[in-house]
């Protein structure tokens, strides 16, 4: 049986936006003896103010991934523009929305006008 290689694909790694959000630092307030009043208010304050910064640290990354899935989208518009191009067929719909990458960073469909002349001479 023949084994496949893999490959990391056309762009590097690195080559995606990473995520702007701000990833809140782990809480390393000790838990004080229930008979501190002073300390227990001191704690519950700093628990709800890192519950906020986890909460928009969550919204964030969620709103990040939802971009990605959009980047993902318009790959496989262009992809699937191509076929139906290629195959005289109605191309796909574009995705509703762009994603976290720039605008023009997705090459454009091929319209059947500027199609290979080369590629019809074979």
């Amino acid at each position: 049986m023949q084994q496949h290689e893999t490959s990391a694909g056309n762009l590097s790694a690195d080559f995606y936006l990473k995520p702007n959000c701000a990833r809140p630092a782990d809480l390393t307030t000790p838990k004080p003896a229930s008979t501190d009043r002073d300390n227990v208010l001191l704690y519950n304050y700093a628990i709800r103010r890192h519950n906020k910064e986890l909460e928009a640290f969550g919204s964030c990354i969620d709103s990040y991934a939802g971009r990605a899935s959009l980047d993902i989208d318009w790959i496989l518009f262009a992809v699937n523009t191509g076929i139906a191009e290629a195959n005289n067929s109605n191309p796909p719909s574009a995705p509703a929305a762009p994603g976290n990458m720039p605008s023009g960073f997705f090459p454009l469909p091929i319209a059947s006008s500027l199609r290979c002349i080369t590629c019809r001479a074979g």
